[in-house]
């Protein structure tokens, strides 16, 4: 039997067309579409089963990667999702699949897919860019991003809330006496790390603070190169910002690391806050002051989300945003001359 490539290629259409045509989708003209169907009818392919409401459903997730520096660095945070889409997916009784996509081979994978007619797929959104989603929209299945907004498009999207998460941070350095608050920033831009710039700019406004642009380090998103970017920042700068929101733990960490290397005190001289609240935080030194990102309720609700588009048709494009929570632990402290109580707050 031929394959569904071979197909399109004799129809002179693209692979994506003949899957929609195969899922009865619109997208496809009256012409086209009949002219696919003659060719699978000549080519005696043979459509795999259709699920009715009472088959065990399928579902697929993505784990999708371009330049990797953030899905393989951050291999914890990954881990947490895929365990939340693994529980939701068994106590909703579906089968899930995981495949791994890089941007080399979106195009060709997608293709592939969309020929084995999953009930829905969940598509890991932390690297994935805006340019890119054209390719999104030819998957037939419903599909539900997770840790990407999408924001300006028309996808389903589980996200942890970025801009509250760091307007939270930046307040309580602020409660804590801090004016001249710094943000370390990742140079490997994403729609993340994009609404935690959003977020901290909003916050530095509305708490009347000042934003200096000499205060944004940007550095590699990796542990030891972002050490070694900020010790240099740390050896080379005399006037310094009394506190610090880094775009995740890793980076928060690395601060950590060269502020001690270039014998600053934290919290004495500096404070420090990261965001995800991997496990990185709970054994640095000093122990780090985070945003915990809710990671497997994320994977959780992203599931719930996809059952609801196979099972009830919904066609609403829904944008779930996470609550993230303030873990208070040694990194951050009064400025001189403040004394706060420290304690674990949530958002």
């Amino acid at each position: 039997m031929m394959t569904i490539r071979e197909i399109a290629e004799l129809a002179g259409v693209s692979p994506a067309t003949v899957s929609l045509v195969l899922n009865d989708k619109d997208g496809v003209s009256v012409e086209t579409r009949q002219r696919v169907r003659t060719f699978l009818e000549e080519s005696g392919y043979h459509q795999k089963r259709s699920y009715n409401r009472t088959d065990r459903k399928s579902i697929r997730f993505i784990k999708y990667k371009d330049k990797g520096l953030l899905v393989e660095h951050n291999g914890e945070f990954i881990t947490r999702v895929i365990d939340g889409i693994e529980d939701g997916a068994r106590s909703a009784g579906i089968n899930l699949k995981i495949t791994n996509v890089t941007s080399d081979n979106l195009e060709r994978m997608i293709e592939e897919i969309n020929a084995e007619q999953d009930d829905g797929i969940i598509f890991l959104g932390t690297e994935y860019r805006a340019e890119d989603s054209d390719f999104l929209k030819k998957l037939t299945a419903p599909v539900v991003v997770v840790d990407n907004e999408m924001r300006n498009q028309s996808f389903d999207a589980v996200v942890m809330n970025n801009e509250n998460a760091v307007f939270s941070a930046v307040s309580y350095l602020k409660s804590l006496g801090h004016t001249r608050i710094g943000h370390i920033r990742s140079e490997y831009v994403t729609d993340n790390f994009h609404a935690r710039e959003v977020g901290f700019l909003r916050a530095m406004q509305e708490e009347n603070l000042p934003v200096n642009s000499a205060d944004t380090y940007y550095v590699q998103p990796d542990l030891d190169t972002s050490y070694e970017m900020l010790l240099k920042y740390a050896e080379d700068r005399r006037d310094f910002p009394t506190a610090f929101f880094a775009d995740n733990d890793i980076l928060a960490v690395g601060a950590l690391r060269a502020f001690r290397q270039a014998g600053k005190r934290v919290p004495d001289d500096i404070s420090v806050i990261g965001m995800d609240d991997l496990m990185l935080a709970s054994i640095s030194e000093p122990l780090l002051t985070t945003l915990k990102i809710h990671k497997k309720t994320m994977g959780k609700m992203a599931v719930s989300r996809l059952m609801d588009k196979i099972f009830e048709g919904d066609q609403t494009v829904l944008k779930v945003l996470v609550d993230a929570e303030l873990v208070v632990r040694d990194s951050t402290g009064p400025h001189v001359g403040k004394s706060t109580e420290q304690s674990d707050v949530k958002l």
